[in-house]
Parts: C-alpha cells; sequence; structure tokens
C-alpha cells in the first residue's frame, strides 16, 4: 500500500542515520520527537515537538500553562499513575532547572499556598519573605539558614510534573485533529511504552491511520540504548570491513595492537581481554579459512517464561540448547568456527536459558562481545526468532531465521533466509554469503515495510507487549515440535 504520509515518532541518537532511514518512504513525512530543534538543522522534512513522556511537555508561558484543563477520563488516569511512578523514581531527587519559568512558578507556588484559605497581613509578609530568600528556611532569629533553594522543595517540584504532564495530555491529544490524520496514513512509532507514544498511539488508530509499532533496532536506521550495545555502534564494526580484507597480516596485527591500546586502557589495563584474545584467534592463517557462524540465544522477555517450571515439564529441551545442538548437528566445529551468545536482554540469573559451556566441546561461549561486533565478524547469524535478525540486515550480514519471523519468506537479496533445518543455509555459507545486492536494499528494506510487517488492524503489532511476545512464544513450542521432524 502506498502511503500519502508516514508520521514518525521516537527517539533519534545523534549518531544515526536519521535521513537514510526517513526516507525509506517516497511521500510526506512527519517527525515527532523532543530533540526537534537539533534534528531540524539538516533536514527539511516537517517537524513537530512530541514529548514521549507527557510530563517532559515544554511550556512556553508558564502562565498559558496555569490554567489549562482536561477531562478527567480513563485514559487520563491511567496515564498520570504511570508518569507519576517514573517522575518519583527517576525525578523527584533532582532539582528544578533555573531560569524564569522555574521562578515564576514558585512565586506562584507561594502565593496558592499562603492564601489557599484565606487572606491575612501575615500570610502575605510570608510570601514576602519567602519569595525574597528564593524558598530558603529561616532560624528562630529570622536569618536565613545555609541551604538548598526553591530549586529542591518537593511540593514544588510536583506542582511542576502535575502541570507539565496536563498541558502534555492536551497537547499531543489534539495532535491527531491537528494533522487531518485518515487511513492514507502511517504511524511508525518506537518507544511505545512511553506515555506521550500510548495516546498518540491511540489517538492515530480512533482515525484509521495505520501504525506499526517497533523497537530501537527493529528498522532499518535505528540503534538501541541498551548499554551491552545489542543494537549499538562500535569503531570496530565500522572498521571490520577494512580489517577482513587486509591481505598483509602485518596490518591486521598492527590495527589489533591499536584496538588493545585503547580498549585496555578502558578496561583497567587488561592484559586477559577476551574480545581481543578471539581476534587474535580469528587471525591465525590457519583459522582464516574456516567461516564463522554466530548462535544468537533467545531472550527472557521474548520467551523465558515459557521454559518457568511452572508451566513446563523438565524433560522440555531448553529453547537455546535446541537450537545449538541443531546447529550443530550440520556444522562441525572441526570445519567451522562457532559462537554462542545469550540475549544481551536476558536476566542473568534466569537458569532455565543458561547453557553450560563444558556440555558444547569447541564451541566459543563469548557473552563479553557485543552483538554488533559479532555480527560484524560472522558469514552467517542463526537466531530464533528476535530483533537480531533486523540487526543483521542492517548490517547487510547473512542471517537465518529458525522459525516463523515477520519477513514470511528467504530473500537472498536481503541475505535473508528462513525455515526450520539449518541444512539448508550450510551450502549458502560455503559459498560465501555472497548474494547481497547492496544496492537494492534501502528499496527491498521499504517494501517489507510496507508489504509485510505492516498490516491494517494486524493484531500482530497492536501491541508489543502482549500479541507480539505470544507470537514469539508460539513460534518457539512450534520450532521444538518439529525438530525431529
Amino acid at each position: 500500500m502506498n502511503y500519502k504520509r508516514v508520521f514518525f515518532a521516537g527517539y533519534f541518537l545523534d549518531s544515526e542515520d536519521k535521513l537514510k532511514y526517513t526516507r525509506l518512504f517516497d511521500c510526506e513525512k512527519y517527525i515527532f520527537l523532543e530533540s526537534s530543534g537539533l534534528y531540524s538543522k539538516y533536514n527539511d522534512e516537517l517537524l513537530k515537538y512530541f514529548p514521549m513522556n507527557l510530563f517532559h511537555m515544554r511550556g512556553l508561558r508558564i502562565w498559558n500553562m496555569l490554567f489549562k484543563r482536561v477531562e478527567l477520563e480513563p485514559t487520563f488516569i491511567d496515564l498520570y499513575k504511570r508518569d507519576l511512578k517514573i517522575f518519583k523514581l527517576s525525578y523527584l531527587k533532582d532539582p528544578l532547572p533555573g531560569g524564569k519559568k522555574t521562578f515564576a512558578l514558585f512565586v506562584y507556588w507561594v502565593f496558592r499556598r499562603a492564601f489557599k484559605s484565606r487572606f491575612s497581613f501575615v500570610s502575605a509578609l510570608n510570601v514576602f519573605r519567602t519569595i525574597v530568600s528564593r524558598g530558603k528556611s529561616r532560624n528562630q532569629c529570622g536569618f536565613k539558614e545555609k541551604g538548598k533553594s526553591y530549586h529542591h522543595i518537593q511540593s514544588l517540584k510536583m506542582l511542576a510534573f502535575r502541570l507539565s504532564f496536563i498541558n502534555g495530555y492536551g497537547y499531543v491529544k489534539k495532535i491527531p485533529d491537528e494533522l487531518d490524520a485518515s487511513k492514507n496514513d502511517l504511524l511508525i512509532l518506537w518507544g511505545s511504552h512511553n506515555s506521550g507514544a500510548r495516546l498518540l498511539l491511540d489517538g492515530m488508530k480512533k482515525k484509521g491511520v495505520d501504525c506499526f509499532i517497533s523497537e530501537y533496532g527493529e528498522l532499518p536506521g535505528t540503534f538501541s540504548l541498551n548499554k551491552e550495545g545489542i543494537f549499538g555502534d562500535s569503531q570496530i564494526a565500522k572498521n571490520w570491513n577494512k580489517i577482513s580484507t587486509a591481505s598483509p597480516m602485518l596490518d591486521v596485527k598492527s590495527y589489533i595492537n591499536r584496538i588493545e591500546g585503547s580498549q585496555s586502557s578502558s578496561r583497567s589495563n587488561s592484559k586477559d581481554d577476551q574480545m581481543l584474545t578471539l581476534y587474535r584467534v580469528l587471525y591465525e592463517p590457519k583459522v582464516l579459512t574456516k567461516k564463522v557462524v554466530y548462535v544468537s540465544g533467545v531472550e527472557l522477555i521474548a520467551s523465558g517464561h515459557l521454559f518457568d517450571k511452572e508451566f513446563v515439564t523438565p524433560r522440555m529441551v531448553n529453547a537455546n540448547e535446541m537450537l545449538l545442538r541443531h546447529v550443530l548437528s550440520n556444522f562441525s566445529v572441526d570445519e567451522y568456527i562457532i559462537f554462542y551468545k545469550d540475549h544481551p536482554l536476558m536476566q542473568k540469573n534466569y537458569e532455565a536459558l543458561t547453557l553450560n559451556s563444558t556440555d558444547f566441546k569447541g564451541v566459543f561461549f563469548v557473552n563479553t562481545i557485543n552483538v554488533d561486533n559479532l555480527i560484524s565478524m560472522a558469514d552467517i547469524t542463526i537466531t530464533l526468532p528476535s530483533k537480531v535478525i533486523m540487526t543483521c540486515l542492517m548490517y547487510r550480514k547473512t542471517v537465518y531465521a529458525y522459525g516463523n519471523f515477520s519477513i514470511p519468506e528467504t530473500i537472498p537479496a536481503l541475505g535473508y533466509y528462513t525455515g526450520r533445518n539449518v541444512a539448508d543455509i550450510k551450502q549458502v555459507v560455503d559459498a560465501g554469503c555472497n548474494s547481497i545486492n547492496s544496492g537494492l536494499y534501502p528499496e527491498i528494506v521499504s517494501k517489507l515495510l510496507q508489504e509485510y510487517l505492516i498490516c491494517h488492524q494486524s493484531p500482530l503489532f497492536e501491541s508489543y507487549d502482549s500479541l507480539v511476545e505470544k507470537q514469539k512464544i508460539e513460534n518457539i513450542i512450534d520450532s521444538q515440535l518439529t525438530i525431529d521432524k
């Protein structure tokens, strides 16, 4: 389906290629993000300020914020409770920002507290003293005590939160009407758990807009904020092509030594760095002839509770164990380098999904290496349905999806293969996985997004929390039932 307009809503990092991603769609585009001022400097597409969390709403004039009202409806109450919890846990301990707006809010707060019940000259005097002292408390002699100013007053912070939330709610609520959104439009949204994003999604759906909910890293040109770097950027990944194509071995070793210098300084001068050790192993002449197979483990959020003792029998195979053993039955450790890494989002204490490296001789367990580095090294990545698949496509690296993924069929030009028998991909790996057409990549991804991933009122993408995760679990169960067939 060709859309008249595409609306993008989410956070962009400074290092991301925003233009390359947004221009996958040849139509009118609107970008919603909190950092729209910076983005607009090098982007001529229409921008609109958008608070991902409603209490992040900016007010141009403090007096306009003070007297706005909204209808007390169930959606408002649900989102308010959610944001209030976030604010108390993450923001309440921080001081209010400086500036005239904060001081004006402080003055309003002082008058409101002083004359809440009735007017008196004593209250008026207290108002004057409080404003002059900038909220600092006084001792018994009437002198200002050393301490914090009004920027640290908790009740003032709570007032600021309530006003910002109410203004953000009213602002986002009007967006679908102001844009005259219709069924000919598309909304691509990541960070859908934020209150502003949820309210925008609800309003757009009521207008009949097609909505595609995603996360960082699931879409080309986006990268995750995850500290493990699951979809992050790295100098090693950027320069991997330079390393892998260097003919003299001295050039490769020289590059590794430079990396070691920078890595060691940030790791307390550690000489036993697993990542650097593996790089050296990879560049030994006898190893260079081997193909690299990276097996990615499944994560707790997607399927971990499937293997909880409460739901399964002790005889049920761990999904990660099932996949790795299936790979080893087709790719010998004597002929291939096999990497295995737990999914970075998997909880460390979840034993039901972990593997014992001693049970898999010859397999490199590489949990300390970032996913983007492993994908860059590997000739192929083999994984259960996971966001790792889209990361491989971003890097133009071959990937095999074991089971049903959002992309339903094999597309060699994209380096994407899918099925339930990794033996089918062995010939492609041995041949060099060279069928990827990098020139067609933007066109293919655009087509995939519009024809495969985005379906009007598709239950698969209505709710990432419940429906997408449920689909992944069903895929994994089905994969286990058919593994021996």
